[in-house]
């Protein structure tokens, strides 16, 4: 898949993710116990695993990972560039 592809790829799946969060934080009650709310942590693993599956440079998967946690935000459970520096100050 060359770099063109990549970055099509990565842009349907943040454009995805972006109506699947639309829907999940306006629909319904967040108060519930059963909310969708409680599923976005999932949906963002998956989304990692889809964009890490490209196999992208390791600058461009960090740029593209924190893309996809910032569309996340609060609701995030990772945040790959946080990481990444924490990894890298223990140098």
């Amino acid at each position: 898949m060359n770099n063109q592809q990549q970055i099509k790829s990565i842009e349907n799946i943040l454009e995805n993710l972006k109506k699947v969060l639309d829907e999940t934080l306006w629909e319904g009650d967040p108060n519930l116990y059963t909310s969708d709310r409680m599923l976005l942590p999932w949906i963002e693993e998956d989304a990692e695993y889809e964009i890490k599956k490209l196999k992208l440079s390791k600058d461009k998967e960090v740029f593209y990972l924190q893309k996809l946690h910032n569309l996340f935000g609060e609701y995030s459970d990772a945040n790959p560039y946080l990481k990444r520096k924490k990894r890298s100050n223990k140098k």
